[in-house]
């Protein structure tokens, strides 16, 4: 089958959905990827699939870019005309679907996440809502990261319950993401790791914040931070900033990295302090499989993954005290207590979250496209 698949960013594409991407060539298809460009973690020669640049702002506003990209996902429709259309994040899924619509091509929708837009009550909520009912509505498969968004998609009517289905996150490889011991902080320093964009939105200032209270008790734990950063984007913390707090000692700013692993294994605790409800986090997922207990916001998503009390604490969402509470209760646990922790992220990772059932579930949509000759 002829396969194009669209995302909001290339980066994002084989971060997240390598192993598709790989499973989809290895079985013979013919992948097309459509994406912002920017700093991929893999070069297209050497994936098999082909890619078209496709620039826009996942995140602007503006009514001629986003009305102008319909036409711009029709064209490249045209142009390659595939069998089946796979989409991730709002844009794809809306616009691209809508194109999809008009020329008949079957679609397979992912919703990574419900987006900021539903933790407001507005027009513009109002308006992605309207959105999402009209492009969804012809829909082979809508598939949800976590339950939740699948239930409120369905309770509003934006998708039907033949048409929604839960998918257990993006799936982690258990093998590359093994379990690890977790290191011995009654020897040496407990080490807070962030890892993620250093958006403002993810929590990455409130984790500086709480460094900053702890650094005037606790000197000695380690506050890292892993990820992009940018000085041109007021949605980021600026990278002069983290440099700024670098210096001062106040964290560590471990800039980027196409492998977390090695920096993963330091660490005492995985924190995503993030002030949006998320599909299932990335990083939760490879900190559970690595063994590292974990501190995130108590959202849809990250309480997939974090059974309080048991895998990790959850933290109230934009509550900077709470989040400071939460990493002095895990401070003040035995290596015994996090080791334990850490285990049982790891067993709900192994239960739950296996790659391999997660891409049995798209080859399913996929054979039911094929076997239905719809495509």
């Amino acid at each position: 089958m002829k396969i194009l698949i669209a995302d909001n960013s290339y980066r994002s594409l084989w971060h997240f959905r390598g192993s598709l991407l790989r499973r989809l060539v290895d079985e013979g298809h013919e992948v097309t990827l459509v994406a912002p460009p920017d700093a991929g973690v893999m070069r297209p020669e050497e994936t098999g699939c082909r890619y078209i640049p496709f620039p826009f702002s996942p995140r602007k506003l503006d009514p001629l870019e986003n009305g102008g990209l319909f036409f711009r996902y029709l064209a490249v429709l045209r142009r390659v005309r595939p069998d089946v259309f796979i989409g991730y994040t709002i844009k794809p899924n809306i616009f691209g679907s809508l194109a999809c619509r008009l020329l008949g091509i079957p679609t397979i929708n992912v919703i990574p996440g419900r987006g900021r837009a539903y933790e407001r009550d507005d027009w513009l909520q109002k308006l992605v809502s309207a959105l999402y009912r009209l492009a969804l509505k012809g829909s082979h498969r809508v598939l949800f990261l976590n339950p939740d968004d699948l239930d409120m998609f369905v309770s509003r009517g934006i998708v039907s319950g033949e048409t929604g289905t839960y998918l257990p996150g993006e799936g982690i490889d258990l093998q590359h993401y093994g379990y690890e011991a977790l290191p011995d902080a009654e020897n040496g320093p407990f080490r807070f790791l962030f890892i993620g964009r250093m958006l403002k939105t993810k929590g990455a200032i409130e984790f500086v914040f709480a460094a900053q209270h702890f650094k005037r008790r606790r000197p000695e734990v380690v506050f890292q931070l892993l990820g992009e950063c940018c000085d041109d984007d007021s949605a980021y913390i600026p990278c002069r900033e983290l440099r700024k707090w670098h210096a001062e000692g106040i964290i560590e700013y471990l800039g980027v990295t196409e492998d977390v692993r090695p920096i993963m294994r330091d660490a005492s605790c995985i924190v995503l302090p993030t002030f949006y409800p998320e599909g299932l986090p990335r990083v939760l997922l490879e900190g559970a499989a690595m063994g590292r207990p974990l501190i995130a916001s108590d959202w849809p998503g990250c309480r997939e993954i974090i059974k309080n009390e048991e895998s990790g604490f959850l933290c109230k969402p934009r509550d900077i005290m709470d989040l400071v509470r939460q990493m002095e209760r895990m401070l003040q646990l035995s290596q015994q207590e996090r080791c334990r922790m850490g285990r049982k992220g790891r067993e709900i990772v192994e239960q739950k979250f296996d790659e391999e059932m997660v891409l049995a579930r798209y080859m399913e949509a996929l054979a039911e496209i094929r076997g239905s000759g719809i495509a």
